[in-house]
């Protein structure tokens, strides 16, 4: 595990699904805070559009935003996080 907790958060997903492919159980976004980092793998609307201020929260000063399919624009990131895309 290398010292990783690792949370699922998706709010299209179907929690059994996600848990027999992944064995995690789906998380509320609202319930994280204090992230180290953030991957995100599936840039849905939600994610991009009104509730973006809301994932970027859940993340600790200078945390990492892991960006899969580079669906942010790094200039529209406030200052002070780490920004990996693919």
């Amino acid at each position: 595990s290398y010292g990783i907790d690792v949370v699922v958060a998706d709010p299209l997903a179907k929690p059994e699904i996600v848990y027999a492919e992944l064995g995690q159980p789906l998380v509320p976004l609202q319930t994280l805070e204090d992230l180290d980092a953030i991957i995100l793998a599936a840039p849905h609307r939600a994610y991009l559009g009104a509730q973006r201020g809301l994932v970027l929260s859940r993340l600790k000063p200078h945390g990492l935003l892991v960006d899969i399919g580079s669906a942010l624009s790094p200039d529209e990131l406030p200052t002070g996080l780490d920004y990996w895309s693919l």
